[in-house]
């Protein structure tokens, strides 16, 4: 399952080093609702906004595809007084739970696992 998931990722950040235009600025339905991470923090994530809690909240600046089906996104959003950060958000499934893998672009050992609360 490791492999497969590092496979996926090394696929989408050389697909997404190819794109150059963006599709808009709302994220994808199947991305948007509230994400658990391994300690049981949360992010929610709607059509235009990332909120890590807290009082924390960034703005998504563009948002393009990195593979057919929307697997995966190439995400920018800025917080207020911060500079922006970007982010690959891939999509799989672990038996049978939806996962949300994030990879910080400029620091690509910076990985987040969340699993979709429904």
């Amino acid at each position: 399952m490791k492999i497969t998931i590092a496979v996926g990722l090394a696929l989408a950040i050389g697909l997404i080093a190819s794109l150059s235009t963006a599709v808009g600025q709302t994220v994808p339905r199947k991305y948007q609702g509230i994400w658990i991470d391994q300690s049981g923090g949360q992010i929610k994530i709607d059509a235009g906004t990332i909120d890590f809690g807290s009082g924390l909240k960034g703005t998504i600046t563009s948002i393009k595809p990195g593979a057919e089906g929307g697997e995966v996104m190439l995400v920018k959003y800025g917080n207020v007084g911060a500079s922006e950060i970007e982010l690959v958000w891939y999509l799989t499934k672990v038996n049978g739970r939806e996962i949300m893998i994030a990879v910080n672009v400029e620091s690509p050992t910076s990985i987040f696992v969340y699993q979709h609360r429904r």
